[in-house]
């Protein structure tokens, strides 16, 4: 892709997600029928995608991560478009416009290139592009697509967008009528090689090592965050409207972060932060976890065991959890860092080492030995020299 194409891209990328959202509460506003929060939520999840795929194809023409993350969103905000312009009205009105019945059959087919598009992201990281045996196989998903493309299109019955019921096609042929028995097995093909592709990337990961590990490990460590969240909201109340607005908030949130973090990776901004960001992330979860059973626990026993009164129970409570925070806090730390960040936790140890042979070396050329060796075990340089004067 030349220098001129790449910002053109960057912009149609932003300008389609922005064009997306705003048909959303448009089409909502004016058709009197509120606005679909469902929808908005998606859409604002998979913007995540466009804009930061965008910014790898301005950036790093020659990677394809970019061109696919723009890809899956385009076809996603075209979905999203797509089922705003149906008319809520569709399964009972008598006549339906030109642009709802296109807008219809588009909508039943246009996620399919969009999971395809995705599949790839996993496949294409973080080097962009495939590798000499997944090449036959995109081959071969690209025919499986383009089969079930046209058996989507062309089939009897369209499915609507929000109740799932179903109506006639209008563009039905009899291609249609043909390719109907072929349409599960192609759909399973395409769930089977996007459960391949995660398989092969934690695999990836794994054996990864240097940059590419660093880059896998962002993206991981993403995807579990969000997972973890998403999971905690699903289950704290599924049943109520909050409790279904806190899990599409978290998935939102997740679907866009994993993007973010995918550019972040591909970019290499910060690379070197990951383990540090995965320390602390597991210190102060297994902190939060052991702060708050150590204050139920407190409560119930000075509530129910001694018969102390609620107010003092939870003021006593509180004064232990506050006091045992930074020892906890230094002790888990360290333990964490141990397993996560091993490279802050052996030059922290080389540092010491060095402070206690210096208290007894007095040797000049000593001393310059043994601090270039330190320089050169903790922060890792090209080059090392040291000048005493």
């Amino acid at each position: 892709m030349s220098g001129r194409a790449r910002p053109l891209v960057a912009v149609g990328a932003w300008a389609l997600c922005v064009a997306s959202l705003a048909g959303l509460f448009v089409v909502a506003f004016v058709g009197q029928a509120g606005v679909d929060w469902e929808g908005v939520g998606w859409a604002v999840a998979w913007c995540g995608f466009p804009i930061g795929g965008a910014v790898i194809v301005a950036r790093r023409p020659q990677n394809h991560v970019g061109l696919a993350m723009v890809g899956a969103g385009v076809a996603l905000a075209i979905g999203d478009t797509t089922s705003a312009f149906i008319p809520r009205d569709y399964l009972t009105a008598t006549h339906h416009s030109a642009a709802a019945q296109v807008a219809l059959n588009v909508n039943n087919w246009v996620y399919a290139p969009a999971y395809l598009l995705i599949i790839l992201v996993p496949l294409l990281f973080p080097q962009g592009r495939l590798t000499r045996r997944w090449r036959p196989v995109v081959w071969l998903l690209a025919g499986d697509l383009l089969l079930l493309l046209i058996a989507i299109a062309t089939r009897p019955k369209l499915h609507l967008p929000r109740n799932g019921r179903s109506v006639a096609n209008p563009f039905h042929a009899a291609i249609g009528d043909r390719l109907q028995g072929a349409v599960p097995a192609l759909t399973f093909a395409l769930v089977i090689a996007g459960v391949t592709a995660v398989v092969w990337s934690a695999w990836r990961l794994w054996r990864s090592s240097g940059i590419e590990r660093l880059q896998r490990k962002w993206v991981a460590l993403t995807i579990s965050s969000a997972s973890g969240v998403f999971i905690a909201a699903a289950v704290a109340d599924p049943a109520t409207t909050t409790g279904s607005a806190l899990s599409l908030l978290a998935l939102a949130i997740g679907i866009s972060g994993t993007g973010a973090a995918i550019t972040t990776a591909v970019l290499r901004h910060h690379l070197y932060d990951i383990d540090r960001l995965v320390s602390r992330t597991v210190s102060y979860a297994v902190l939060t976890a052991l702060l708050v059973g150590v204050y139920v626990g407190l409560v119930t026993l000075a509530t129910q065991a001694l018969n102390v009164t609620t107010s003092f129970g939870v003021a006593a409570a509180t004064l232990a959890a506050a006091g045992m925070f930074n020892p906890l806090r230094l002790r888990i730390q360290r333990t964490v860092d141990r397993r996560f960040n091993r490279s802050r936790y052996d030059a922290a140890r080389v540092l010491d080492a060095f402070a206690m042979h210096m208290r007894s070396s007095v040797a000049l050329e000593t001393v310059r030995e043994e601090l270039a060796a330190t320089v050169q075990t903790t922060v890792q340089p090209a080059h090392v020299s040291l000048w005493i004067a």
